[in-house]
């Protein structure tokens, strides 16, 4: 579990590695992955996922985070390999705080 403060109204973007489980591909390659944060009043907000040319390193990212709820805030990925092969990472923690300077 990694835990994680964050401002909101800033660009969030966050950059991880695959690390492959027991039996798992060895990369992303072919893989579909998504990622969401859902806030603590259950919104959730669609990450854009950037899988690096080497398909082991990613980005998370999302411009307009204005509307996410002060708080703490899960999230995760799902890396679709095919139809029937679905793993599901660890669930992060990023604690949303509220900006201070507004202009």
């Amino acid at each position: 579990m990694q835990f994680a403060v964050f401002k909101r109204g800033s660009t969030f973007g966050a950059n991880g590695t695959y690390t492959p489980g027991t039996g798992a591909p060895a990369t992303l390659a072919g893989a579909v992955v998504t990622s969401m944060l859902r806030d603590n009043r259950g919104n959730k907000y669609t990450l854009t996922v950037t899988v690096a040319p080497n398909n082991l390193d990613f980005t998370l990212s999302y411009l307009d985070t204005t509307g996410w709820t002060i708080g703490m805030a899960v999230i995760d990925l799902r890396i679709k390999w095919s139809a029937s092969q679905i793993q599901y990472t660890q669930t992060d923690y990023v604690n949303v705080i509220e900006e201070v300077t507004t202009a």
